[in-house]
């Protein structure tokens, strides 16, 4: 399993950024092959934001961006892009 993980700025908008998460690019993502899920990560005392969305393998998450996380991370001012290509992480441990 792979992640493509996102830095979103500031958290002062973290539950409407939560909401569009639920509410938006997960419905549109479960259509994609190879999709297996998102998370959003909080340190409220530091202003960041992480998403990770996990892809079976690592040339879906290498791939460029499904339209969906384009439109979001765009709406969202995410950072995370090298050349227009998401940061991918290997996923090394499950539970």
């Amino acid at each position: 399993m792979y992640a493509q993980v996102f830095e979103l700025p500031g958290v002062e908008g973290s539950e409407r950024l939560g909401r569009a998460v639920q509410n938006e690019l997960l419905p549109a993502l479960r259509s994609e092959q190879g999709f297996s899920g998102a998370l959003t990560l909080v340190r409220r005392d530091a202003g960041e934001m992480l998403l990770l969305v996990f892809w079976e393998t690592e040339i879906q998450a290498v791939r460029p961006l499904v339209p969906a996380l384009v439109g979001f991370l765009g709406k969202a001012g995410a950072t995370g892009l090298a050349g227009g290509l998401p940061l991918v992480w290997e996923v090394g441990a499950r539970a």
